[in-house]
């Protein structure tokens, strides 16, 4: 396995769709774990680096994986 970079580039949050879709509203405001210029690395083995968003782990964890096995060389 590879090990993949991810740098965290831009945040943006969007107030109209959180006060649409989550229970609490805007009132979470954007993501308190990451910030712009926060880098991970992942060694592989489905383990989320240390101190990484949950919810975004989610999101990236098959494109992250893929590429730490080679897709796209």
């Amino acid at each position: 396995m590879k090990k993949v970079k991810i740098s965290v580039i831009r945040k943006e949050f969007y107030p109209e769709f959180a006060d649409e879709y989550l229970t609490d509203g805007a009132e979470v405001g954007p993501c308190l774990l990451l910030n712009v210029g926060d880098e991970f690395i992942y060694d592989g083995g489905a383990e989320m680096p240390l101190n990484f968003c949950p919810w975004a782990w989610i999101d990236i964890y098959r494109g992250v994986n893929a590429l730490s096995a080679g897709e796209g060389d």
